[in-house]
């Protein structure tokens, strides 16, 4: 049975019982049901069919998660757009999806500047909280965007109907877009199911209540939200990753089960250790994913909030989580767990018990997005995951590495050539190297190594405000150190792998070191 059907069904029987609970709200199955229906018929009132991209791009809110159910409903694409983004990153990936209409919250709208409008593939934009005065035929507000609205779709949905587009970035540091069908949807969300196992000891109203902390936008939280929903929990949506608020969320209610990041468990731990006011845990279960956890994290969970940390691995190309490990604090090496049922895996290796690990999973997305159409996979395709892992006695998979050059900040991928890129395009720079050395708040911490056309040296802080132009955030690097010539720092041959090793090095030899 397709989501949108299932979803229906539960909401049918379980009409007046709490689904959501948001902006201290609990909306009820009946309620989140009527308000998918009626954006599902706006849609079609906005001539928006069945294969059509709708760019989504706003905070965690119960309207998210009612676009993505009414999407489903009526075949159209949902293209959640990741918030860390910068302004000309979601202009690249809105024209690169083709899609017909955005939607966004008025926060993300406005950041946007002229960014959206100037889209050449978008028609129509819906704005939550729109400013009255911006009003136009173009632009519309979310009252208006889904009002008198009557829907005349039916709800079946054929398997291999597309129902979304979620972009990473590619090895090339350009965005890739991995496309999910109706069917892949199904499937990634039997895989995610298995991974939420909540407490029975902390219930409410007879109901377990979850909570992501990953932004709505991302491919992971979004298997939660709809794995959890399906399984009968209450999701509690945070309006944005503020654990100083989270904080105050678990004062008043207690969590059955949480994921996030393990930057979002060592951000609660840094929090309740500045506080002084430890968080007992010890009744929730706490799910790691997006990122490998090392085991300093997870023993120190344990000693401070009495959670013992579990683990979710998976990747959007392999159609969500595939691996799963229930007890990371046994361990005194990262581990990614077991496989999840169906999942089939081997490792290839020319020598020695390590190898690059390979997947077979029943969650089998549909290709890549080319901007007009789908590079189909192969449908019984092996997918390297670029991690290198080693298997215990026990079956369980212990990490080891990464093949590939991509960074992980947060949870998020970075590749090294989406940020040299960037740098060569200040006038003072003439070459650059981008690698991450380890950092036990965001897992790594991104470097670049500098080489300058002149005597003139840019700080870091100019620096940062240059590549927000062009880059997140989240990508920029916190260090620069500048050299005279980085064919000469690096002996003629760049391996990222062996700066990060000779960063101390590097240090020593620079012409000016900056950080921020």
């Amino acid at each position: 049975m397709a989501v949108f059907a299932t979803f229906k069904k539960l909401a049918v029987s379980h009409s007046t019982e709490t689904v959501v609970i948001s902006h201290n709200q609990n909306i009820t199955f009946s309620a989140l049901l009527a308000l998918s229906e009626k954006i599902a018929a706006s849609l079609e009132k906005d001539g928006i069919k069945k294969g059509d991209r709708v760019a989504v791009h706003m905070g965690n809110r119960l309207e998210l998660l009612a676009i993505y159910y009414a999407c489903l409903k009526i075949g159209v694409v949902f293209v959640p757009l990741n918030l860390k983004l910068s302004a000309n990153e979601i202009n690249i990936l809105v024209q690169q999806s083709g899609a017909r209409l955005y939607i966004g919250d008025a926060a993300r709208f406005y950041e946007m500047g002229q960014g959206i409008e100037s889209c050449f593939s978008i028609e129509t934009i819906w704005v939550i909280n729109l400013n009255p005065r911006d009003e136009t035929d173009h632009i519309r507000s979310w009252d208006y965007a889904i009002s008198d609205a009557k829907l005349r779709d039916s709800d079946e949905r054929l398997p291999d109907d597309i129902a979304s587009i979620f972009y990473t970035s590619g090895t090339t540091g350009q965005p890739k877009g991995i496309v999910y069908s109706q069917q892949t949807l199904v499937d990634a969300l039997n895989l995610t199911q298995a991974t939420i196992n909540p407490t029975d000891k902390i219930l409410d109203s007879k109901k377990s209540v979850i909570v992501s902390l990953v932004d709505l936008t991302s491919p992971w939280s979004v298997l939660i939200t709809l794995a959890a929903i399906q399984k009968g929990c209450v999701v509690l949506l945070l309006p944005e990753s503020n654990i100083i608020q989270f904080f105050d969320i678990l004062k008043k209610k207690k969590l059955a089960w949480i994921a996030g990041t393990p930057s979002n468990f060592q951000a609660i731990l840094n929090a309740s250790e500045k506080q002084n006011t430890p968080f007992d845990l010890s009744d929730t279960v706490c799910v790691v994913g997006g990122d490998v956890c090392g085991t300093e994290l997870s023993q120190h969970f344990l000693l401070h909030c009495g959670s013992r940390l579990q683990s979710s691995y998976g990747q959007t190309e392999l159609g969500g989580p595939v691996m799963f490990h229930h007890d990371l604090c046994a361990l005194n090496e990262p581990s990614i767990g077991w496989p999840l049922p169906s999942v089939k895996f081997k490792v290839e290796s020319t020598q020695s018990d390590k190898g690059e690990l390979f997947i077979l999973t029943p969650a089998k997305a549909l290709g890549i997005w080319n901007g007009t159409g789908i590079d189909r996979f192969p449908p019984e395709r092996w997918i390297a995951t670029g991690d290198i892992v080693r298997q215990d006695t026990d079956g369980n998979f212990i990490f080891i590495g990464r093949k590939k050059e991509q960074i992980k900040i947060e949870g998020y991928p970075v590749y090294p050539i989406e940020i040299e890129q960037a740098l060569i395009q200040h006038p003072d720079i003439s070459a650059a190297v981008a690698f991450s050395i380890p950092d036990t708040f965001s897992g790594e911490r991104i470097v670049a190594l500098v080489q300058t056309t002149s005597d003139s040296i840019p700080g870091a802080k100019y620096l940062s405000a240059f590549l927000s132009q062009y880059i997140a955030n989240y990508k920029q690097p916190s260090e620069y150190i500048v050299v005279q010539d980085i064919a000469v720092a690096t002996i003629g041959k760049i391996s990222r792998r062996k700066l990060s090793t000779q960063y101390e090095q590097l240090k020593d030899q620079a012409v000016k070191h900056t950080t921020l």
